[in-house]
């Protein structure tokens, strides 16, 4: 079992890195680590592995507080592409490297080398040296260590990205199925929501440095708590600055000739909706999207042309079921209700 608590790193160039994380993995439990490029995830997980040293904080181990052990008395595999590979050496070489510095014995190395290139589509470029490889065959050689040795926990760092969407697609379904047999305990890092909610359903969202929320795939998809999570998981829905008014000792805002009383100190509140064809009667394929919400509307029409407007288009009206109302101070989620 993992168990993280309050983990802290600034680096010297002054950037705040990660901000109190705390989070737990039980034995035998896979979770996904979703979050943008630079949100800290990279170096949440070197801490974790004890590559990288955090200012506070501790890491505990199945019972031990590793905090202070080096990577090799911890034990932890991390799996990421790009450093760690000997480029001028052999696939073979580098499946095996593992397992030589572990003092396996020789007959073990060559069986279970042997037995971790055919698993991941790697023995006919057993002899290829590594830097001529494709970003694929890279992945495939990052993850055959999957199937080397046994770790008390896997951590797994944003493998896919180097691959053009398409590819990235098409390999992580083909593989996904290996990884979550070969890494029993893991923790499985990206910048796809799609990746990560089909890894696990247990997903945390690490946003500039600190985990947001938890959840699952549903979770995110219909009721995320912050607006970070909903910008980055539904990129599809629309989202508008709206400016919040006092009257009668009640906050509330204004949207679409319709007044909505909302518990809130900030000046302004997010809103994430959904639009709707009001003349067909259904949901636009490529809604418009609003933002701004200073006197203006300022939208994208479908076919990409910025329109700055005094109202909406009249085409398209918000779905006021779909309405998330955010703080614009924290942009935590805030319960609302429409004042008749």
């Amino acid at each position: 079992m993992l168990v993280v608590k309050g983990l802290t790193k600034k680096y010297l160039y002054g950037d705040q890195a990660l901000t109190d994380v705390g989070f737990s993995i039980a034995d035998g439990e896979q979770a996904a680590l979703l979050g943008a490029c630079a949100s800290g995830k990279s170096t949440l997980l070197k801490i974790i592995a004890g590559i990288t040293e955090s200012d506070s904080g501790s890491v505990i181990l199945d019972g031990r507080d590793v905090t202070l052990f080096s990577p090799k008395e911890r034990g932890i595999r991390m799996i990421f592409d790009g450093e760690g590979w000997f480029k001028f050496r052999s696939v073979y070489h580098n499946v095996k490297y593992p397992l030589k510095i572990r003092k396996f014995l020789k007959s073990e190395i060559e069986q279970i080398t042997e037995r971790a290139m055919a698993r991941y589509s790697l023995s006919a470029l057993k002899d290829e040296f590594v830097f001529r490889l494709s970003d694929s065959d890279r992945v495939r050689l990052c993850l055959s260590r999957l199937n080397t040795f046994k770790a008390p926990l896997t951590l797994i760092d944003n493998v896919f990205s180097p691959l053009d969407a398409e590819e990235r697609k098409r390999l992580f379904a083909e593989l996904l199925p290996l990884i979550k047999t070969d890494a029993a305990s893991a923790i499985f890092a990206t910048d796809s929501a799609e990746e990560a909610f089909a890894f696990s359903d247990k997903v945390f969202f690490l946003n500039n440095g600190e985990i947001a929320e938890c959840g699952s795939a549903e979770h995110y998809l219909t009721d995320p708590n912050t607006l970070a999570a909903d910008k980055f998981v539904n990129a599809e829905r629309n989202f508008v600055l709206l400016p919040v008014k006092n009257g009668n000792g009640e906050a509330y805002f204004e949207a679409w000739d319709k007044r909505f009383s909302v518990d809130t100190v900030s000046e302004y509140v997010f809103v994430s909706y959904e639009a709707v064809n009001s003349g067909a009667g259904e949901r636009a394929v490529n809604p418009v999207r609003l933002f701004g919400g200073f006197g203006k509307t300022y939208y994208k029409t479908e076919d990409g042309i910025n329109v700055v407007s005094d109202s909406a288009p009249t085409a398209y009206a918000p779905d006021f079921s779909s309405f998330r109302v955010f703080d614009l101070i924290g942009e935590n989620r805030l319960t609302y209700s429409e004042k008749t």
